[in-house]
């Protein structure tokens, strides 16, 4: 009985691990618009849908007030990293800027597809804890 519960249990941990793999491979190549096997900052901003500054602008005035920004499911910079003009608010420029600057390990303004796979990891589980559409 304990040996068929861990056969069960491996098989659904090697099952969930390739259903990610897969979903990812699907989310980058949707966001690589090029095909190059890489995402740039202007795929980025475009395949971000609900998950991005759309989904934090409440009140649609084209920037992000910390009240908004409060909204986001533990994120791991805080609004100062976000607001590089110290304006007190967050213009999509200065939010995509730093978001896709939290990703990019390497430096290059490109995610490859390890760097892909930690922002996507980061998306799904703002979406399985309610996500930022509020």
């Amino acid at each position: 009985m304990r040996l068929t519960l861990m056969i069960a249990a491996t098989s659904l941990l090697a099952a969930g691990s390739a259903f990610a793999d897969a979903h990812a491979a699907k989310t980058m190549a949707d966001y690589d618009a090029d095909g190059d096997g890489m995402v740039n900052m202007d795929e980025y901003r475009t395949g971000d849908g609900k998950m991005g500054f759309a989904s934090l602008d409440a009140d649609e005035s084209g920037s992000i007030s910390e009240d908004e920004m409060a909204g986001m499911a533990e994120d791991k910079m805080g609004f100062a990293d976000y607001d590089a003009d110290a304006s007190g608010d967050v213009s999509e420029d200065e939010f995509y800027d730093a978001s896709f600057r939290q990703f990019d390990a390497d430096g290059d303004t490109m995610l490859n597809e390890e760097e892909y796979g930690a922002y996507e990891q980061e998306r799904m589980t703002m979406e399985e804890d309610g996500g930022t559409d509020g």
